[in-house]
């Protein structure tokens, strides 16, 4: 690329003369750019000479007012990715054009068909670039579009390249190993979902299936049915991004036994070109016979843009991690003569201190056998004295982490975001004490999402004598009131140094009075809301979602009376651009008079009753727009002269057997929740138990 002035060549037949191939130039350009070498100069000069001759590859000037709609997909997915502006990329609205090439109606109906007087010959890969690409604009993908993309995969999961006269594929000889690879990326941009989740997992069978098992190369179509770089590259990184990692290592292998090295070339007319990966066999023996020719150079390119996507490159587009809500449903309750969602794991008695629990997950309650996270409001009931609870998938070591802490005859609740096993399992730890465990499903993360689970890791413990993860932000001391602590999370724990928002579970120990603590990004400022409540003499847990600042630290403010220790365990990150959309925390509803809320709304109402439901409109409020589908609260309950617990649940759904948080008299508590919202935009609140209770209600952020 720096050789051809940001261009690269291909040759057609001598004596032609070479000729510039835009379309294998954004190959490049989107491999350094998932490589981390988006900023160097040869992605930086290829993308302005492509803004200079856009028109030259989107449109043919033979054919005046063409329009070629898989090269502007394509395109504008490049520009995206080096944060080009694609609303003025050469002087051209990639956009809008992509949008106006959108076939409204008839048997092709959401198909990106080409504007132009010769046939057409848009196919699968120009549906899947364009889905890509407004899939990271503000409109979204037009539900048509996908609705076209679902109608190619054929009987056996593959998705066609070609488009003929019919609207769907009805044979398995029409489906290609590369449109199925680029399809799955498409895919796993759009907000997942039942359907979605199925395209996917029947795509990436079809590509394992396509797969050799002695070499790990997969095969392509036509000319290259045979294994090949250019189709294991692409292969390897769709099945990374939706799960299959053993499978993609072997693509991964395979690829790596293509490419040139000094030990290779040495002595051979191919030194010179190391790093060159070669799309079979055959070519890789011929470079050292023969070199690499200026006739087969444009090949080597090729295979070498895609085959490197096979070392670890993440997807062209960060995969959305939506959350997928389900109806509450309890899967555990140990105490005796309570039920659960399908009457397993019922009843099983108390769980002895220093045991594990391995709880069924996958396919109960709604949870699909492939998730990969789930998220559980985990109770601890009638324990025996003080201890604690910690999550985890079963097949990881367990983490010197906890996720609940409890009292004894007190029923703490706190909301668990964990991975899942290979197997479907999460295992509860039981420390100190014995204690009754309950546990509602109330949401997952499908295979393919952009949620990344993480082993949780200790990043803070003010304690002296303890540990961290990596020996940092360890043995401070405890905060004052007042206070502000910074914490350093990007880096540490798991989570990359761009991390957009992480998944936090926050203790506060050792507490001289009572108190709340506010987790914020540092670089906001500090909100009217409280992530959790604290009190003397106990241990008080809650999730936190929360955006890192640009230098990937929060801050952790201290209200109260007194001092306290602070803890926090890292389990999870949603990345930039994956869909969750992190705010700064704002108070939507504060029943307790004299307060305030982010818009003077829902505000000092009085306590709520037993047995009654406060409907609260969130949709239109502290940022969260009205086409959200989830939201992430933080629920706290205050003032109450009894027990009792608060059901949170989309207001157009039934009350769930479930709690998300239980209270005793006396002592605030909070608890963090994930809700998908009603059609209004509202969710409800049902207070149950024996005595009226103030509510407050604070918004973190949303998917959608």
């Amino acid at each position: 690329m720096n050789d051809g002035g940001g261009a690269l060549f291909f040759a057609p037949f001598p004596p032609f003369p070479p000729a510039v191939d835009w379309g294998l130039t954004i190959d490049a350009i989107l491999a350094l750019s998932a490589g981390g070498r988006g900023a160097d100069s040869a992605a930086v000069t290829a993308l302005d000479a492509l803004a200079t001759h856009i028109n030259d590859y989107i449109s043919d000037s033979f054919d005046p007012g063409s329009v070629f709609a898989g090269q502007v997909g394509k395109a504008m997915l490049a520009a995206q990715a080096e944060g080009a502006d694609i609303h003025s990329f050469g002087g051209v609205d990639l956009e809008a054009l992509s949008r106006s090439t959108l076939t409204p109606a008839g048997a092709f109906a959401g198909r990106f068909a080409n504007i132009s007087t010769f046939p057409d010959f848009s196919n699968g890969f120009g549906q899947a670039f364009n889905i890509l690409a407004l899939a990271q604009t503000a409109d979204g993908v037009p539900r048509s579009a996908v609705d076209f993309l679902l109608a190619q995969q054929c009987p056996g999961g593959g998705f066609r390249l070609d488009y003929v006269a019919t609207r769907g594929c009805a044979s398995d000889s029409e489906a290609d190993s590369d449109t199925t690879a680029l399809t799955i990326e498409a895919l796993v941009a759009l907000t997942p979902g039942p359907t979605t989740s199925a395209a996917i997992a029947a795509a990436a069978a079809f590509l394992i299936g396509r797969q050799d098992p002695v070499t790990g190369g997969i095969g392509g179509a036509g000319p290259t049915v045979s294994p090949n770089t250019n189709s294991s590259g692409l292969g390897a990184q769709a099945l990374t991004v939706a799960g299959f990692t053993d499978q993609a290592a072997l693509a991964r292998n395979f690829v790596a036994s293509m490419q040139l090295d000094a030990s290779r070339t040495a002595g051979t007319p191919a030194a010179g070109d190391e790093g060159a990966i070669a799309l079979n066999q055959g070519e890789l023996d011929d470079s050292l016979l023969n070199g690499i020719g200026p006739n087969v150079r444009a090949e080597w390119q090729r295979a070498t843009t895609q085959g490197v996507l096979a070392f670890g490159l993440p997807p062209f587009v960060v995969p959305r991690a939506d959350v997928v809500p389900v109806q509450s449903a309890r899967l555990l309750d140990t105490r005796p003569g309570e039920p659960t969602v399908d009457g397993k794991q019922a009843g099983s008695g108390l769980v002895p201190a220093g045991s594990t629990l391995v709880l069924n997950v996958a396919g109960r309650g709604g949870v699909p056998s492939d998730a990969a996270a789930v998220v559980l409001n985990v109770t601890a009931a009638g324990g025996q004295g003080n201890g604690f609870v910690t999550a985890f998938p079963c097949d990881a070591g367990r983490p010197a982490a906890s996720s609940l802490n409890f009292t004894a005859d007190v029923a703490i609740t706190n909301q668990v975001i964990t991975g899942v096993a290979a197997d479907g399992t999460v295992c509860l730890f039981v420390g100190v004490n014995g204690v009754n465990l309950i546990a509602d499903v109330g949401g997952f993360f499908p295979a393919a999402s952009g949620y990344q689970a993480l082993t949780p890791a200790r990043v803070l413990d003010t304690r002296p004598g303890q540990s961290t993860t990596d020996g940092q932000a360890l043995g401070a001391g405890p905060v004052n009131a007042g206070g502000t602590l910074t914490l350093k999370v990007a880096g540490r724990g798991g989570v990359p140094a761009d991390g957009g928002a992480a998944v936090l579970n926050v203790t506060a120990t050792d507490a001289a009075g009572t108190g709340f603590v506010t987790v914020y990004p540092c670089d906001a400022p500090q909100p009217l809301a409280s992530s959790l409540n604290f009190r003397p003499s106990t241990s008080v847990a809650n999730t936190v979602v929360t955006n890192l600042s640009a230098t990937g630290t929060v801050c952790l403010f201290v209200g109260g009376s007194g001092p306290v220790e602070l803890l926090a365990d890292v389990v999870g990150v949603f990345p930039a651009g994956s869909g969750y959309h992190p705010l700064t925390p704002a108070r939507v509803l504060d029943t307790r008079p004299g307060e305030s809320t982010v818009d003077g709304k829902q505000l000092g109402a009085g306590a709520s009753a037993p047995g009654s439901t406060l409907a609260l409109p969130v949709a239109g409020r502290g940022g969260v727009p009205a086409t959200a589908t989830s939201v992430v609260l933080n629920v706290t309950v205050d003032g109450a002269s009894g027990s009792g617990f608060v059901t949170v649940h989309p207001c157009d759904g039934p009350l769930p057997l479930a709690s998300n948080l239980n209270f005793v008299a006396g002592v605030p508590a909070a608890n963090g929740s994930v809700v998908p919202l009603a059609a209004d935009g509202t969710v409800c609140l049902f207070v149950g138990g024996s005595s009226p209770v103030h509510l407050v209600v604070d918004v973190g952020g949303y998917f959608g």
